[in-house]
């Protein structure tokens, strides 16, 4: 049976587990390596989760220190493109 959660945090948690299960680290070996795959799977989760676009997202990984933590984020790096 499929449960849904209100909570962000939780399905972050859960996003971050199937990212770890389902994606490589990261995309190529090459990669400069400041996200893993199952983290930037996570905001794009939360993304749909809140009905945000690419840009509020960004916004609020920025002002939201709690959300970097859930996710794994570290520091205030550029998190789009």
């Amino acid at each position: 049976m499929a449960t849904t959660s209100n909570s962000p945090r939780k399905v972050i948690a859960v996003a971050l587990q199937v990212g770890m299960d389902a994606l490589p680290m990261y995309q190529h070996r090459y990669a400069p390596h400041k996200f893993t795959q199952s983290q930037l799977f996570a905001c794009l989760v939360l993304m749909v989760f809140e009905g945000w676009d690419y840009r509020t997202t960004e916004q609020h990984l920025r002002d939201l220190p709690e959300l970097r933590i859930w996710i794994g984020l570290k520091g205030q790096e550029k998190v789009s493109g």
